[in-house]
């Protein structure tokens, strides 16, 4: 009879034992390879997260959101039980110069203890590295667009500019326009305001010079590749409008480089200027010099302008390729 007793307290302890082992603290985080409000995270980054002791890795409740939106960004997890880390794999990069929220919660361990709650925020980088991208001016200029004394072939000359800092460079509404603007505005010639932009890049303020090829006949398109850095992300071209007196087409001053990265593309109407140089009237009248010259202006008057305005004559779209 004592041996059954003996046996069932036996028993009694072995079955208290298996439903509760005394284990009731909580695992925790340890370590993760991100510190809290961590800067200059790289975009391909994983997340590593380790543990005091081993969990059920099904039970983690995990959220990595972007600060700004609230929008909910994509991963893999992988977890190794025998060094009790769980590592966060991003399904695509994380986006430069942001800021993100890790959320880890509901972790528990093998014998049901749950973690508190983690929150992990941390930012991204800047995109420093140079990009390429690809122009395309597309002319829109025709008899549909622009009815008033069209010429017979309407064309632009070979597109010209620069990636520059932010100082504006080659021309400036209020200004007069250099040789080089004059030459291009009047001739389509490129020559010295290439040289020009050959003194600018010299002297640190300009960094690229971008040169392409006219549009023989308009509507019609080009497109010229070209690099670009942080340091002189803008860009500025200009072509001019033939046949005119001193008539030109621009985009001034584009930064393509936008709150730490690269801008995977965009499209600007070109704008339409008057060098200041050439006094005709029409796109045709003979070569009458401005003297003295006057400032580079906006066109406001006809033929271009009907009730003082003037639609855009195309477009630039800058696409990025690499």
């Amino acid at each position: 009879m004592k041996g059954s007793i003996l046996l069932l307290i036996s028993l009694v302890l072995f079955v208290s034992c298996s439903e509760d082992d005394g284990d009731v603290t909580s695992p925790t985080i340890i370590s993760s390879s991100l510190s809290p409000n961590q800067t200059d995270v790289g975009v391909d980054s994983n997340i590593e997260v380790l543990f005091s002791e081993q969990i059920e890795a099904e039970s983690a409740q995990i959220s990595l959101t972007t600060v700004s939106t609230s929008e909910e960004h994509q991963f893999e997890v992988e977890y190794d039980e025998d060094e009790y880390l769980l590592t966060i794999i991003p399904s695509s990069r994380l986006m430069f110069n942001s800021s993100y929220l890790l959320s880890i919660t509901g972790v528990n361990d093998l014998s049901g203890n749950v973690i508190d709650d983690f929150n992990l925020e941390f930012s991204t980088a800047k995109e420093t590295g140079p990009a390429r991208y690809t122009l395309v001016f597309n002319a829109t200029w025709s008899e549909s667009t622009h009815p008033t004394d069209i010429p017979t072939t309407p064309h632009f000359s070979g597109i010209i500019g620069a990636t520059h800092s932010s100082d504006r460079i080659m021309f400036e509404t209020g200004s007069l326009a250099s040789t080089g603007i004059k030459n291009m505005a009047e001739l389509g010639a490129k020559g010295v305001l290439i040289e020009e932009i050959e003194v600018l890049i010299a002297v640190g303020v300009a960094q690229t010079l971008i040169s392409g090829d006219p549009i023989p006949l308009s509507p019609g398109q080009v497109s010229v590749e070209f690099d670009v850095t942080t340091t002189h992300s803008f860009v500025t071209l200009c072509s001019m409008i033939a046949p005119s007196p001193d008539w030109f087409v621009a985009v001034s001053q584009i930064d393509l480089y936008e709150k730490g990265y690269w801008i995977e593309e965009l499209s600007i109407d070109v704008n339409s200027y008057d060098a200041g140089t050439d006094s005709g009237a029409t796109f045709t009248s003979p070569n009458t010099a401005t003297t003295p010259a006057e400032n580079v202006s906006a066109i406001t008057s006809p033929p271009l302008a009907v009730d003082g305005m003037v639609a855009a004559l195309g477009s630039i779209t800058f696409t990025r390729v690499e």
